[in-house]
């Protein structure tokens, strides 16, 4: 019998997944439906209005606290460019900027002029001590606002795709495998654990370029603003969201040691992925969730790879500083490689056992 290369594992991943989309409506619902689903209520329910109540402040720490007791949440910038970025995403509502004894607060859509100039008076009040307000208040030029957070919101949506992809061929695929013996026939051919990881390599990128391509381009029509997209950027912002997912996938490949049923598998992934996506900062903003769970959420893999993937690709930051940024995830993935290649390889001995 001639030996195949271990690339027919890969050949074979690719394919898989091109012939399950085309013949099966589970995996075109949640590997395309699902995420164009989320662009739609992001674009006609999320933003259809301005952003929640929060102020940036550029200037004394102080100043915090004084915004704070009079009911304000407050986000610290160390520039106003940064600020200013955030404005425009829609994260922040108004800019508090105090230079020396000049105040400048800083707003963009109509219906938050009144917010501004309360969170500048309390400022004047504070600086001043009372008296005749002469701070100023200005309005910056949004008009791409919207399609800008819809092309951070699009990048987050990708994340979770990933994450889910990375959960799904982590978890659900290897016990699948299992089940139906065709893990035991790869893993007792030469070559058996490189092929495998081929296989899963081949479905799980195939899967993840084509659920991406398709949230983009939908995106797109939908008005998200990508203008301006260098190659370098978007080569880095792909990088990123890969990394998070090879981070998640060999995270759940420990789980899968356990779990021995395909339902048992597919629900512990649902979930898992439920909670990391509504609790990680992917489907609500972190300024968005309670302090202390925006305070872990921040360190999530997926979470830094999604955040620093959209500064890289919308051009916030330069490629090389937005991946100086994700150190935490790079972290992540050294752990759970250590912890995945273990795994695997116990995988694949108890299936040659079987």
């Amino acid at each position: 019998m001639r030996r195949r290369s271990p690339l027919y594992g890969l050949a074979s991943g690719i394919l898989l997944f091109t012939y399950q989309l085309r013949r099966s409506p589970e995996v075109l619902l949640w590997y395309l439906g699902f995420p164009l689903i989320l662009i739609a209520l992001v674009k006609y329910v999320f933003l259809t209005g301005p952003s929640a109540p929060t102020v940036g402040l550029v200037g004394p720490r102080s100043l915090e606290n004084v915004l704070v007791e009079a009911g304000f949440k407050v986000k610290i910038y160390d520039d106003v460019e940064e600020g200013i970025l955030d404005l425009a995403r829609g994260s922040i509502s108004a800019l508090v900027v105090v230079d020396g004894g000049e105040v400048k607060v800083l707003y963009s859509y109509p219906e938050l002029k009144g917010f501004a100039w309360a969170a500048g008076d309390v400022i004047e009040e504070s600086l001043r001590g009372g008296g005749k307000n002469v701070f100023t208040l200005e309005t910056i030029e949004v008009e791409e606002a919207p399609g800008r957070t819809l092309a951070l919101y699009t990048i987050n949506i990708v994340g979770i795709q990933a994450l889910y992809i990375a959960l799904y061929g982590g978890m659900v695929e290897i016990v699948t495998m299992r089940r139906d013996g065709s893990l035991k026939l790869v893993a007792s051919s030469p070559g058996g654990a490189l092929t495998l990881s081929l296989f899963l390599a081949g479905y799980s990128l195939t899967a993840s370029i084509t659920s991406a391509t398709a949230v983009i381009v939908f995106s797109i029509l939908l008005g998200a603003e990508f203008s301006g997209v260098s190659l370098p950027g978007a080569l880095t912002a792909a990088l990123l969201i890969l990394s998070g997912l090879l981070t998640i996938f060999m995270a759940a490949l420990p789980l899968s040691l356990s779990i021995k049923r395909h339902e048992t598998a597919s629900a512990i992934a649902g979930l898992t992925g439920f909670l990391a996506m509504m609790g990680g900062g992917l489907a609500i903003p972190l300024e968005e969730l309670p302090d202390t769970i925006a305070a872990i959420a921040q360190y999530f893999p997926m979470t830094v790879a999604v955040r620093a993937a959209g500064e890289a690709l919308l051009g916030f930051k330069p490629p090389l500083e937005a991946l100086a940024s994700a150190y935490p995830l790079y972290t992540a993935l050294l752990i759970a490689s250590a912890l995945g290649l273990a795994s695997y390889k116990r995988i694949i001995s108890m299936a040659i056992e079987e």
